[in-house]
């Protein structure tokens, strides 16, 4: 009988603090959704998503479903997201973050996710078409002339020898 009575208090306890320190901070779902979102597993992402967030979410699905590289999930699996500073203001949060996305090495720059809560869950607001929340891209900051506002204006040089290139 108190093994029962133990076996209980221990199921109690553990689904607490399960619920206690799920998605309601905006760190934990930032962690959550950018983790998904950089190892392609945009189903699980859209769990933390905004309804806009979860649209751009299922295009990218589709444009990589269409590409079927393997190869590219499977190094996608890797990627490491380390969130490090979130500033949370009413009912908007911005976090800050760094990726790996090989699991190895740091991708240049820090970048930016908005947050929103919305019936109590802080859920990740991205749109590509957004100045300032390109996942993927660096944060460029507030200089206007390192993120122009005019989407026909030439993007930000990134570094030479990152083999990256922007996009639009």
């Amino acid at each position: 009988m108190k093994k029962i009575i133990f076996v209980v208090a221990a199921l109690l306890v553990g689904t607490f603090a399960l619920t206690s320190c799920g998605s309601s901070s905006p760190k934990a779902s930032a962690e959550k959704y950018l983790t998904a979102f950089y190892r392609m597993e945009y189903d699980e992402a859209k769990k933390y998503a905004t309804e806009e967030t979860k649209g751009q979410l299922d295009m990218m699905k589709q444009i990589f479903t269409m590409m079927g590289n393997d190869t590219v999930k499977q190094q996608a699996k890797r990627a490491v997201v380390n969130v490090t500073d979130v500033k949370e203001e009413g009912n908007t949060a911005v976090v800050t973050y760094t990726v790996k996305p090989d699991g190895k090495e740091q991708a240049p720059g820090a970048q930016t996710l908005k947050m929103i809560k919305e019936k109590g869950k802080w859920l990740a607001s991205w749109n590509k078409q957004e100045p300032g929340t390109s996942l993927g891209e660096p944060d460029h900051g507030t200089d206007p002339n390192a993120m122009p506002m005019d989407p026909n204006a030439p993007a930000a040089p990134l570094p030479a020898d990152t083999g990256m290139t922007p996009t639009r």
